[in-house]
């Protein structure tokens, strides 16, 4: 549907950060019911509307399931919304909510970071940071590398000791492995 930030790697797809965003929004507006052919089209109206390659990756997207919708105004409640399949305008409050829990946005509206646990636990996935792999924010401990060593040693009290993070941190680290490995 959209061409990667990455060249694959020895033949196999490589997604860069902004790519992780388009897709996580790809599979919410799938979820909520909306079409593939509406949201090839939106995709594509949206780059030309906003001129970026990854329009999703954006903080403007609200859909109510059938639709996906595009902030073209501010962030008023009275601002108008541009359904991207029609061209038709509405307004913010007949909308569902938007999608963009977790991300955090950069000054120019576009995704820098992901919390996929929510801003509430300790995991985060930071381009900036790490090379974008998931990490435990504070120190930036991989929780590849936690959720590893507490099922080696059998012990989050003893993996927090050696690596310098909060017992917390460890138990959100193997708690986002194991859900990412079903």
């Amino acid at each position: 549907m959209w061409r990667g930030a990455l060249a694959p790697i020895d033949d196999t797809t490589s997604l860069g950060f902004l790519d992780l965003m388009e897709i996580r929004f790809v599979d919410a507006f799938l979820e909520a019911g909306v079409s593939w052919k509406r949201i090839r089209l939106a995709s594509h109206r949206a780059a030309v509307l906003f001129g970026v390659d990854h329009p999703f990756a954006t903080r403007r997207f609200v859909t109510d399931g059938s639709s996906i919708f595009a902030e073209i105004g501010g962030d008023a409640a009275d601002d108008p919304l541009l359904d991207l399949a029609t061209n038709q305008l509405l307004f913010k409050r007949i909308v569902a909510a938007s999608l963009v829990a977790g991300i955090e946005f950069s000054d120019a509206g576009v995704a820098a970071r992901w919390w996929p646990m929510g801003r509430k636990h300790h995991v985060v996935l930071d381009p900036a940071r790490s090379m974008g792999e998931p990490i435990v924010v504070v120190v930036g401990v991989a929780t590849v590398v936690l959720a590893e060593a507490v099922q080696a040693e059998e012990s989050v009290e003893r993996v927090a000791r050696w690596f310098d993070v909060s017992v917390a941190e460890v138990r959100d680290a193997v708690a986002f492995e194991a859900k990412i490995a079903v």
